[in-house]
């Protein structure tokens, strides 16, 4: 693939890589214009300003320009195009026809004139700027040479009250058909606005999703730990392992549907329970992981005792008849330039200990290895 083949594809976008695949639309549009166009020549030969034969001719190469682009539209050549819809090829096509009409007809060149601003209208819906500009250089002087050929021809048709009104009549059809590429211009802009607002909240579902657990709603575990790394000691701050007593039992004896429910609700209590600069995410499976900013070892152990009761408190009569549910956990408060994984594991000690010991406690394990109960009691010591 060479440098311009590349620049082609970058340019695509997914829809791009298919035929058009309801050219009609576009060319739709164009074949309507022409035949407003092509009234208009009528009623001017009506009038005597020009032949029928102008009009006939105009709506014939005009109406095959319009076969030509409808059978390319749909062709694989235009699909492998930087732009399918062939806008450029067809602007151009137009200005020259146009352009091929003033010399052919001078008393209505200023109407075949006045058709180019529609053709740029509508092109600059799907044309980059550069080329807009080149386009309109071209058919800028194409113009040039088409009004040096006309010299003195060229003039509007006014000897009788008929022309004059066929000649705003024009005026205003032109007028008209600018005021719908304004409008759909617009329509075009509230679409983007429209799918760049989905595309933003289908990103922020995403980034959602890719944090929080999908059944709590809790962050996931690498989310809470990148967390726990950016805090900084001084000043303090504390970690919770909290982990559902048998949780297995609760499957086995209720079903899994109702452990779902049992974590549900489980996470809500927590929630309901921390303050709003607190993390709480889900570790694995049952057990859950809490961090506490600024707080100290006695209100880091102090919280996750009034979350236990509130466990105990909480009704869990709902998801299944004779269901209690318990709650064990381990806290530990950060020492000075301690890592992370060290913080970690002395939580999850804390937290075994807690479960060794009968469950359904909270116990807060220090630096030097002392395991604290809620009461201020020292519950054991580790070498």
């Amino acid at each position: 693939m060479n440098s311009a083949d590349a620049r082609v594809a970058a340019d695509r976008t997914p829809g791009d890589s298919l035929p058009l695949k309801q050219p009609w639309r576009l060319l739709g549009q164009v074949a309507i214009s022409i035949l407003v166009d092509t009234l208009l020549l009528a009623l001017f030969a009506r009038a005597g300003t020009i032949s029928y034969k102008v009009a006939a001719l105009y709506a014939l190469i005009a109406g095959a320009c319009v076969v030509v682009f409808y059978v390319l539209l749909r062709s694989e050549w235009a699909a492998r195009q930087p732009d399918p819809a062939l806008t450029r090829a067809q602007l151009l096509t137009s200005s020259a026809v146009e352009l091929g009409f003033a010399l052919y007809a001078p008393p209505l060149a200023f109407y075949f004139f006045n058709i180019l601003f529609l053709i740029f209208a509508f092109g600059a819906l799907r044309l980059r700027l550069q080329q807009m500009l080149t386009s309109f250089i071209i058919v800028t002087l194409a113009g040039v040479l088409v009004r040096m050929q006309l010299g003195d021809r060229l003039s509007v048709p006014n000897a009788t009250p008929a022309e004059q009104l066929l000649v705003w009549l024009g005026h205003a059809a032109t007028l008209l058909r600018c005021c719908v590429a304004g409008w759909y211009g617009n329509n075009l802009r509230h679409a983007l606005l429209r799918k760049n607002r989905e595309l933003a909240a289908a990103s922020a579902r995403i980034g959602y999703l890719a944090m929080h657990d999908s059944l709590t709603g809790t962050l996931l575990r690498k989310p809470v730990w990148n967390l726990i790394e950016q805090q900084a000691c001084p000043p303090v701050f504390s970690i919770v392992m909290l982990d559902i007593d048998h949780f297995k039992s609760i499957n086995d004896q209720h079903g899994h549907i109702a452990g779902d429910e049992v974590l549900r609700q489980f996470a809500q209590t927590v929630n309901a329970q921390i303050r709003p600069g607190d993390a709480f995410g889900r570790y694995g499976g049952e057990e859950f992981l809490l961090l506490l900013p600024g707080a100290e070892p006695k209100a880091a152990l102090a919280t996750a005792d009034r979350i236990r009761r509130a466990i105990i408190d909480a009704d869990w009569q709902r998801i299944a008849p004779g269901l209690r549910v318990t709650v064990s956990a381990g806290v530990a408060s950060a020492a000075p330039r301690e890592p992370v994984r060290q913080l970690v594991d002395r939580a999850d000690r804390a937290l075994y200990a807690a479960k060794r010991g009968g469950r359904d406690c909270a116990l807060l394990m220090r630096d030097d290895g002392r395991l604290e109960a809620s009461d201020g009691s020292v519950v054991a010591e580790l070498a």
